[in-house]
C-alpha cells in the first residue's frame, strides 16, 4: 500500500524523443515517447507528473500548456535537452500551480529572426525556473508575467532583445507577488529590433510587482544595440513596484545609444525597497539611478545602502548616482543613501530636479570634478540633507 501511494505521489513520467519517437505512441516510457510537443501540449497531466525531453537533438518549439498543477519539464540522457524556439516562443504555460521547468537549453533563431520569447509564464502560482541557458529570443528570454510565488534560479539568459530576465503585471493578468530572482546572469541582450517606442536591452527588469529579491545576479554588456534614442534600458532596474531587495549583484558595462544605460535604477512608482551591496562599473549611465518619470505612481521611502560604484556614468549623468525628477512633479520623495563608496572621474551625485527628503548618510566620495553636479547648472540638493559623508577631488577635500 505505502509503495502504491508513493508512485501515485510521484506520478507518470512522459518522454519526447525527436529521433526515436512517435506522436501517436503513449509517451509514457522513453521507449514509447513522443516525437514532438504536439501530444504534450494537448495533453492533460495529472498532478505529480513529469515532462522529460531527450538531450540527443533539437526539439522544435513551442510547448504550450495551461493551468497544469504540479508538472516538472527537464530533460532525460546526458547534458540538456535542447528546444528551438526558431521564430516564436520556447515553452508558454498560461495558469497552474507547482510548475517546475529546469535543465533545458531554449535557443530562438536570433533576435532579427524571432517575435517570441524563450519561456513564458502568465498568471501561474509557486512556478520555478532553474538551471536554464536561453537565447535568441526577439522580446525576453524569460518572462514572469501576473505569477506569484515565483523563483527564477541559476539561469543564464543572454542575446535576446528586450531583457533577459523581466518580471511584469498588470496588463490584463493581477501583479505578480513574491518573486526571487537568485544567481542568474542576464548578459549581451543587445535590444529589440522592432520596439522603437521604448526601452529595449535590459539585463533583469521587474516592474507590476509587490515583494521581489534579486541576489547574487549578473547583468553585463546589454542594451547596445537599443534602435532608438530616448529612454534607454539598465542592468538591473525597477519599475511601478513596491519591496524590491536588490542585493550583492553585479552590474557592469551596460549600455544605451539613449539616455540611461546605467546599473542599477529604482524607477517611477517603486516604494519602501532596498538596494544594497552591489557593485557597479563601466556603465555608460549612472551606477545608480532614483528616477521618477511623468504619470507614475509616486516614488518614496527607499533605500541605498552598502553598494560600491566604480566609473559609472561614462556616457550619461557622468555619476556614480543620479537623480531624476522631470520640472514641475513633486510625488518623489523619501531616499536613505548610507554607507556606499562612489569612485568616478567626473562627479559622485548629480541631479536632474529637486528632489526632496533624500538624506545622504556616511558615503565616501572620490572624484576628479566636484562631489555634486547640478544638471544646467541649477542647484539641486537645497532639498537634501548631508550627515558625516567623506568626500575627496582635486577641488575639496572635506566632510560634507
Amino acid at each position: 500500500m505505502l509503495a502504491a501511494t508513493l508512485l501515485l505521489a510521484l506520478g507518470t513520467t512522459y518522454y519526447i524523443d525527436p529521433v526515436q519517437g512517435d506522436d501517436h505512441a503513449l509517451g509514457n516510457s522513453p521507449a514509447a515517447a513522443w516525437r514532438s510537443f504536439g501530444p504534450a501540449s494537448r495533453h492533460r497531466f495529472a498532478s505529480g507528473d513529469h515532462l522529460l525531453v531527450s538531450t540527443g537533438a533539437f526539439v522544435p518549439g513551442p510547448l504550450i500548456l495551461k493551468s497544469p498543477q504540479n508538472l516538472t519539464i527537464g530533460s532525460f540522457g546526458p547534458g540538456r535537452a535542447q528546444v528551438q524556439g526558431a521564430a516564436g516562443d520556447g515553452i508558454v504555460v498560461e495558469g497552474g500551480t507547482g510548475l517546475r521547468i529546469e535543465n533545458l537549453t531554449l535557443t530562438g533563431a536570433g533576435r532579427n529572426a524571432n517575435d517570441g520569447t524563450g519561456v513564458a509564464l502568465l498568471g501561474c502560482d509557486e512556478a520555478s525556473l532553474s538551471n536554464l541557458d536561453v537565447s535568441g529570443f526577439r522580446k525576453n528570454g524569460i518572462q514572469v508575467n501576473g505569477c506569484s510565488k515565483a523563483l527564477i534560479e541559476h539561469c543564464f539568459s543572454h542575446a535576446n532583445g528586450n531583457a533577459g530576465i523581466e518580471v511584469i503585471g498588470g496588463y490584463g493578468l493581477p501583479r505578480s507577488k513574491d518573486v526571487t530572482i537568485r544567481d542568474c546572469r542576464a548578459v549581451d541582450n543587445p535590444g529589440d529590433p522592432k520596439n522603437l517606442t521604448n526601452h529595449s536591452g535590459n539585463g533583469i527588469v521587474v516592474g507590476g510587482v509587490d515583494g521581489c529579491l534579486v541576489e547574487f545576479c549578473e547583468a553585463a554588456n546589454n542594451g547596445w544595440d537599443m534602435p532608438r534614442k530616448g529612454n534607454g534600458p539598465v542592468g538591473i532596474w525597477a519599475w511601478n513596484a513596491s519591496k524590491v531587495t536588490i542585493q550583492h549583484c553585479i552590474s557592469h558595462d551596460n549600455k544605451s545609444p539613449g539616455t540611461d544605460g546605467g546599473g542599477f535604477d529604482f524607477d517611477g512608482g517603486v516604494t519602501d525597497s532596498v538596494l544594497q551591496y552591489n557593485l557597479s562599473y563601466g556603465n555608460v549611465g549612472a551606477g545608480w539611478l532614483l528616477c521618477q518619470y511623468e504619470g507614475a505612481a509616486p516614488w518614496h521611502d527607499n533605500i541605498v545602502r552598502g553598494n560600491v560604484s566604480y566609473h559609472d556614468g561614462l556616457g550619461n549623468f557622468n555619476s556614480g548616482l543620479a537623480l531624476y525628477l522631470p520640472d514641475g512633479m513633486h510625488n518623489m520623495s523619501g531616499a536613505l543613501i548610507e554607507n556606499n563608496l562612489i569612485i568616478n572621474p567626473d562627479h559622485a551625485v548629480s541631479t536632474m530636479g529637486h528632489v526632496p527628503g533624500v538624506l545622504f548618510r556616511n558615503n565616501t566620495f572620490v572624484t576628479g570634478k566636484d562631489t555634486l553636479s547640478f544638471e544646467g547648472g541649477r542647484p539641486g540638493f537645497d532639498r537634501s540633507q548631508f550627515v558625516e559623508n567623506a568626500a575627496w577631488s582635486p577641488q575639496q577635500a572635506l566632510p560634507i
